[in-house]
């Protein structure tokens, strides 16, 4: 089963796609500047995703949902995030993966506990948001996918939040390596007391 997986946002999509305990195959997608078109932005979007899913000949696809900040909300680039998130799944549709089970929105969090093993940023650390970016690449490498953008990185592990989400017998076995890393983690932890 081919499973892709995007990593969404206004100026480009980070992707990733391959079989459930494969190496994802990986990239970025740089957006054109449409200023406020967002209807000119989806047509973008819709083509070039049409493809791309078409092309590797995906079953699945996964995408992560819209976060909603609540502080320094930006509409108009929210109503861009949103073009986007929602052309993504017209192009699932128009590529022909199936209505019921082809194309998944996936809850931030949802994705980050499970790949990150219960880990957080430290809080008071400077930016919450760039922590997140510097440990989806460190997940990366410790997986040894080499992964020089973020939004790559966490493309894929959103993609392997999607192969655990499609294929169960993956999720048990990505489930002993889970174990490990938290057993590490916690060990980590109890030393630095």
């Amino acid at each position: 089963m081919i499973i892709a997986a995007f990593d969404q946002a206004v100026r480009r999509i980070g992707w990733a796609w391959g079989e459930p305990g494969s190496v994802p195959v990986r990239g970025l997608q740089e957006l054109p500047d449409y200023g406020d078109n967002t209807q000119r932005l989806g047509r973008y979007v819709r083509e070039w995703a049409k493809n791309f899913l078409k092309g590797i000949g995906a079953e699945r696809a996964y995408v992560e949902n819209i976060f909603v900040r609540k502080h320094g909300f930006n509409m108009p680039v929210f109503m861009k995030q949103a073009r986007v998130l929602l052309t993504l799944e017209d192009a699932a549709e128009l590529a022909g993966l199936d209505a019921d089970l082809g194309f998944w929105i996936v809850d931030i969090s949802d994705w980050r506990r499970e790949e990150y093993a219960g880990s957080r940023p430290t809080k008071g650390q400077g930016s919450e948001s760039e922590a997140w970016k510097s440990m989806a690449l460190a997940e990366c490498l410790r997986r040894n996918w080499l992964v020089e953008d973020h939004n790559i990185a966490e493309a894929c592990l959103i993609w392997d939040y999607g192969c655990k989400h499609a294929d169960k017998i993956y999720k048990v076995r990505a489930g002993v390596t889970k174990r490990r890393q938290q057993s590490a983690a916690d060990e980590a932890r109890r030393a630095a007391q």
